[in-house]
């Protein structure tokens, strides 16, 4: 049962999804779930692909604002540390796509009951953001270079 369906009726009533489109057990064929992995499939392999290429070493083009920030402001930063903190994120995104994948397939073969389902699309969610976060933080603080204070520096 999915979408507000049920075998009363429809419980809620959402404008944006045809009652045709509703997906009923009965209409359901064995093949019909293999869909689902489709999206979040393609999505893993190109972070995947994404973070073996800041691995490398060699995706620093990619990273939001690097090609515009003057010269000046990219020896503020540890360019390796970023690149490898980019590529742990995009390898938490692959897990995190395999996990939504999961849950989907889960959900259309009915395992994961429809009650339990918007809970674990919270807590996917809140794990993507907490990553996000964390990765953000990390970037900013730990890839950025240490500042000497000229007062401070001693000369040997």
């Amino acid at each position: 049962m999915f979408a507000g369906s049920s075998e009363k009726g429809n419980r809620f009533f959402l404008p944006f999804f045809p009652k045709s489109a509703i997906l009923k057990t009965n209409h359901r064929k064995e093949g019909d779930t293999m869909w689902v992995l489709i999206l979040p499939g393609l999505l893993a392999a190109l972070f995947l692909a994404l973070g073996i290429v800041f691995l490398t070493g060699r995706g620093d083009c990619f990273i939001a604002g690097w090609n515009t920030s003057s010269e000046e402001q990219r020896k503020k930063y540890h360019r390796t540390k970023l690149l490898r903190s980019m590529a742990v994120f995009c390898f938490f995104t692959v897990a995190w796509l395999l996990g939504l994948g999961a849950m989907l397939v889960l959900a259309v073969q009915e395992i994961l009951p429809e009650s339990q389902l918007m809970v674990w699309g919270v807590v996917l969610l809140g794990l993507l953001l907490a990553g996000l976060a964390v990765e953000m933080i990390y970037a900013n603080v730990f890839c950025r270079k240490k500042t000497e204070d000229p007062l401070t520096h001693k000369e040997d």
